[in-house]
């Protein structure tokens, strides 16, 4: 389903962080930055990332539309705060600026992320940065990527590795890059990108300098309007989806709907300094395995295991999910609420062609005896 490729692009976007290197000289590690990585010659240092919305080194989204994540969305690491081998000739050397095998928490001070659709008034992309005032008044160096997922899970593995090349392909195919944009006497930002067309983006911002990564986020521009007719009865909601301008072709359609009370996520990161050892959890339940995805493979999003793996972190009484793939630009979906608990409920309906994201909605509304209610 649509809403487990969003959860990951989010997930990717705080590895990001964390696991992107640059070729520039080295700075000292002090208590604004994370995280310090050398291969070889090549060093970047991290900065902190907080719970603050305002101080925290993190990039908001405008325009488009807004979804609802789960909330709260904390991530916790838990690992090494130093490792080194060398892999492939080339020396790699990590540094974190917390406590070995002691959990590090952040919780995700946004409540939603923007979503954007190829139409005219829904594809105006606005990025703003909320830094910390240590930055204060200092020029960074905005890339904009035009750049996948799978693209951004290979980087990484191929870092792991040693090997650069393919980030080094990222930099060298940058989509758009502004350079010596001044932060404001806060440490902020903002820059409007204009219309952007259907595709997946990454954006990094770096203080070039000191070669400081300060922060990084993935968004969509999806292809298409979906109109959702949604009719509930007792024990089942009848979900009329239509992409407006769409070709008549195959796609999956897919939809979910969510206890808004058990929505959340706590997201655990373990790391014991090798790639075996890397692993991430979220709710309790593993999603990610030596950087292998566990029952949610990116092209494989709209199988049972991926139904399976959200009903146990949800719980069975509190999340309902239906796929269907058929040939046409339409589709009827049949969600049964006959077992799950009452209170409110998000529901998010999307549709897939070739395992990529075309269209997304969501809507609120409330259980109550096993029938769904639209919010009025």
């Amino acid at each position: 389903m649509n809403l487990n490729k969003v959860t990951f692009t989010l997930l990717v976007s705080l590895l990001m962080t964390f696991l992107f290197v640059t070729a520039a000289s080295a700075c000292s590690l002090n208590d604004e930055y994370i995280m310090e990585i050398n291969i070889d010659e090549q060093n970047i240092n991290i900065a902190d990332h907080s719970d603050s919305a305002t101080e925290g080194n993190w990039i908001s989204l405008s325009g488009g539309s807004s979804f609802s994540l789960p909330s709260p969305l904390t991530f916790t690491y838990n690992g090494v705060n130093y490792t080194e081998t060398t892999i492939n000739e080339r020396n790699i050397n990590v540094s974190l600026n917390v406590d070995n095998f002691t959990d590090y928490v952040i919780t995700y001070p946004y409540a939603t992320h923007q979503m954007y659709t190829n139409v005219s008034g829904l594809n105006n992309v606005e990025i703003e940065f909320s830094g910390s005032d240590y930055f204060a008044e200092e020029k960074v160096d905005v890339y904009l990527f035009n750049s996948t997922i799978s693209d951004v899970k290979q980087t990484m593995l191929d870092l792991l590795e040693g090997d650069t090349s393919s980030l080094n392909g990222m930099f060298n195919s940058v989509m758009q890059l502004s350079e010596g944009v001044a932060l404001d006497s806060n440490g902020d930002m903002s820059m409007d990108y204009g219309t952007l067309d259907a595709g997946s983006y990454c954006v990094l911002i770096i203080l070039p300098d000191e070669n400081v990564l300060l922060s990084a986020t993935a968004f969509e521009v999806l292809d298409y309007n979906s109109d959702v007719v949604v009719s509930s009865e007792s024990e089942n909601v009848t979900l009329d989806v239509q992409l407006e301008n769409a070709p008549a072709t195959t796609y999956t359609y897919g939809a979910i709907l969510v206890k808004e009370s058990e929505y959340k996520a706590d997201v655990r990161v373990e790391f014991d300094g090798t790639k075996d050892g890397f692993n991430s959890s979220v709710n309790g339940h593993l999603v990610v395995d030596g950087f292998d995805l566990i029952g949610m493979e990116l092209n494989d999003m709209h199988k049972s295991n991926v139904s399976d793996l959200l009903t146990d972190i949800y719980g069975s009484d509190n999340i309902s999910i239906v796929y269907s793939t058929v040939p046409f630009s339409n589709a009827s979906l049949l969600l049964d609420t006959s077992d799950l608990s009452s209170g409110d409920y998000i529901l998010f309906t999307g549709a897939m062609s070739d395992h990529d994201m075309v269209a997304f909605d969501e809507k609120k509304g409330s259980v109550s005896n096993g029938q769904f209610q639209l919010a009025t």
